[in-house]
């Protein structure tokens, strides 16, 4: 089973950011209004194809932090396709052993929907 699927990018977007399907193909997902469709697997320039993991895919995703983020907290999506330790809009939990520190650093999250 292939845990990963590609979409033509509708801008250039940053590895490791939320995604969400547009009619223009892969876009960053919003903070709020709806949930992204997975996290981009490269960094990709506008018209080139973008590698998705699901968010419904096994396992844990590496994300990209707007900022501090603890260790085994919720995790939700934030701006510009980011995670963040507060919001609206659950990812999952981040790492036990891993946080975050500053905006830009990447994190391990397990996807878990259910707490919405």
């Amino acid at each position: 089973m292939n845990e990963t699927f590609s979409l033509l990018a509708s801008a250039a977007l940053s590895a490791f950011r939320l995604v969400r399907t547009v009619a223009g193909g892969a876009a960053y997902a919003p903070a709020s209004t709806s949930y992204a469709d997975g996290v981009l697997l490269n960094d990709v320039a506008s018209g080139g194809q973008a590698e998705i993991k699901p968010l419904n895919a096994a396992g844990w995703i590496k994300c990209s932090a707007s900022g501090a983020i603890g260790p085994g907290v919720l995790v939700y999506q934030a701006a510009n396709g980011q995670v963040a330790a507060s919001g609206t809009l659950i990812v999952g939990r981040s790492h036990p052993e891993h946080a975050t520190v500053a905006a830009n650093e990447t994190i391990w999250v397990m996807v878990n929907r259910s707490a919405n």
